[in-house]
């Protein structure tokens, strides 16, 4: 495995009205889910082994940000400090909860506030996870 991949857990919520994906093969197959993919379940979360790349991370890390400044993320340079945009605590403390609900991760705010760029962050968090 390279330096820019890592393989981490991603959690992902069925949506409301669904059924929880069963325990069984064949429950999952007659969902078009193949079981292999499956690493564990827990209540109406069900989390899979994923290989995240490093620009698959970095993409998803702008999107959230520029939710949070309400930008486009094209208009978000990698290596621009973010506290150029307007990135304040309040924002760097949500985006910090979704990095950890989204990697299944914990991550050290005071390490993850102190990089201040997107590409930094990005390779604390490849750190994190690898």
């Amino acid at each position: 495995m390279s330096s820019d991949t890592v393989t981490a857990v991603i959690s992902e919520v069925a949506g409301a009205g669904e059924t929880p994906l069963g325990t069984h093969d064949s429950d999952r197959e007659t969902r078009g889910i193949q079981p292999e993919k499956i690493a564990q379940q827990k209540g109406n979360a069900v989390q899979e082994t994923q290989t995240i790349s490093r620009e698959g991370l970095e993409r998803w890390l702008l999107d959230r940000i520029a939710f949070y400044l309400d930008k486009p993320a094209d208009s978000i340079d990698p290596k621009v400090e973010l506290a150029r945009y307007g990135m304040d605590s309040v924002y760097a403390i949500s985006i910090i909860s979704d990095i950890e609900d989204h990697l299944q991760v914990e991550v050290d705010v005071a390490k993850a506030r102190s990089r201040g760029t997107v590409d930094a962050l990005t390779d604390y968090l490849l750190e994190l996870v690898g």
